[in-house]
């Protein structure tokens, strides 16, 4: 869909910004854009995982950080643990 407004990003109906865009730009904060595909993959998946998490009731949100910090631990990546919370909290303050 072509903008109405010159010289803007493009819009949904509304003008409203596309979720994808608002997703990606959070991929971005993760990793660079330029990461090797691979890496860009693992940060789509993440960010999806966050941006969702804050929308469950809190039990939930408790589980699925257990979950992640499961999965951090497969990969002998708890050293991570921190940065996701720093994440989770970043996307609380998004608005889409």
């Amino acid at each position: 869909m072509k903008s109405k407004l010159p010289k803007r990003r493009r819009s949904g109906p509304n003008y409203t910004r596309k979720l994808s865009a608002v997703l990606f730009e959070f991929v971005e904060e993760i990793v660079p854009i330029d990461s090797e595909p691979r890496v860009l993959e693992e940060a789509v998946t993440l960010a999806v995982a966050l941006w969702n998490l804050p929308l469950l009731p809190e039990d939930s949100q408790a589980e699925g950080f257990n979950r992640l910090r499961q999965l951090l631990a497969r990969v002998d990546r708890l050293d991570l643990h921190p940065e996701i919370l720093r994440f989770f909290e970043l996307r609380k303050t998004r608005c889409v």
